[in-house]
């Protein structure tokens, strides 16, 4: 490159083309479901979506027992198409908005890569006593396996006696990979024949409002200037033609749960409680109010705290897995030629706790 220009390139293009997704007019071309919006099955985007659509929910109810469940998951070691993560989950129960229980799952190393052995699937599936259809391609495993620990947790949820109430899963109301879907739908229908509302709720989402545009941003933007606080939700799906609501078919929303400023949200809540939908935003909206989290159920953010994985706990992984490679006969160079991260070597000028921060997975 000749006379590289000094200071971020690139930069100014990038933010241009940023701002320039927000400009977009929705995309009235026909696709696929699956690459759209990476949508369940009977499940569509209703395609007149505008801030006009906007419902106060007038009523509260207050949800006596809450069960929330998240995973965490990261990468500890890597080199070229094979790698090992760790993923793990936990659930907390809130009574009368205050903490009476929680479970963690074990951490679960994951090795992910094509050709892989099956052995810790099928060891997982043993442990959580949910069938696990084998995956031959062993790739992206790790948040795979968190969102099959994940399901797990609400699997055991919907024993509990007595029942929750309210169960929130962090992320989209949808099967994991490699869960036969069957097996999921059949959780939802239990968990509504016992009178237990299953909502999945989440942070950002990969809906789109065209192209590259976030959904979730597009109505942030949008919503600046007429929204001025309260709780409101927006439906934003509807069903395929020929389904109708059931446990199993779920409907997506947009919503604020906060009396002011606060991050919109998607929740995914079974199509069949479509009608009990204020009362149910409302009352997920009482457990919203924590001034730390301010628009978020802070049962799930609890549960958060529960499973993030830091830097240390990540750096300590690794070296104990380094170790036990090595308890194996492995070479201890021969090990490092492989998992080096090379870029360690060039930033070893900057401060191991700014990396800390920068490279730290909530």
């Amino acid at each position: 490159m000749r006379n590289p220009s000094t200071g971020v390139l690139g930069l100014q293009e990038t933010a241009q083309l940023i701002a320039s997704l927000f400009h977009q007019e929705r995309s009235i071309a026909p696709q696929e479901p699956d690459e759209e919006h990476n949508l369940p099955e009977g499940v569509t985007i209703n395609p007149d979506i505008s801030p006009q659509n906007l419902r106060e929910a007038k009523e509260s109810r207050k949800f006596k027992l809450i069960t929330a469940i998240d995973g965490g998951s990261s990468t500890l070691l890597k080199s070229a198409g094979f790698q090992v993560g760790v993923a793990r989950a936990a659930s907390v129960t809130y009574e009368n908005l205050k903490l009476t229980d929680s479970v963690t799952t074990p951490e679960w190393i994951i090795p992910s890569g094509e050709g892989i052995p099956i052995d810790t699937l099928k060891r997982l599936s043993d442990v959580i006593e949910i069938e696990i259809d084998p995956d031959p391609v062993w790739k992206g495993q790790t948040d795979k396996c968190r969102q099959i620990l994940e399901f797990a947790l609400m699997n055991d949820s919907l024993k509990q006696t007595p029942n929750p109430d309210f169960i929130l899963i962090d992320g989209s109301l949808k099967p994991p990979d490699s869960v036969n879907p069957d097996l999921f739908n059949n959780c939802l229908r239990k968990a509504h024949r016992n009178g237990i509302v299953i909502m999945g709720v989440s942070k950002s989402s990969s809906l789109l409002w065209s192209e590259n545009c976030p959904l979730i941003s597009k109505f942030t933007q949008m919503l600046r200037e007429k929204n001025k606080g309260g709780i409101w939700y927006l439906r934003i799906s509807d069903l395929v033609k020929g389904y109708s609501p059931d446990a199993h078919l779920i409907d997506i929303y947009l919503v604020n749960l906060y009396n002011g400023l606060a991050p919109a949200l998607r929740l995914d809540i079974p199509s069949i409680y479509r009608k009990e939908a204020d009362q149910i935003i409302s009352g997920l909206g009482a457990v919203s109010i924590d001034p730390e989290f301010p628009g978020y159920p802070y049962p799930l953010a609890a549960a958060h705290r529960k499973t993030r994985i830091l830097p240390p706990r990540k750096t300590q992984l690794a070296q104990s897995i380094k170790d036990m490679v090595i308890s194996l006969g492995i070479d201890k160079q021969i090990l490092h030629s492989a998992f080096s991260d090379y870029h360690d070597i060039l930033n070893a000028d900057v401060p191991a706790e700014f990396l800390a921060i920068e490279n730290d997975i909530f």
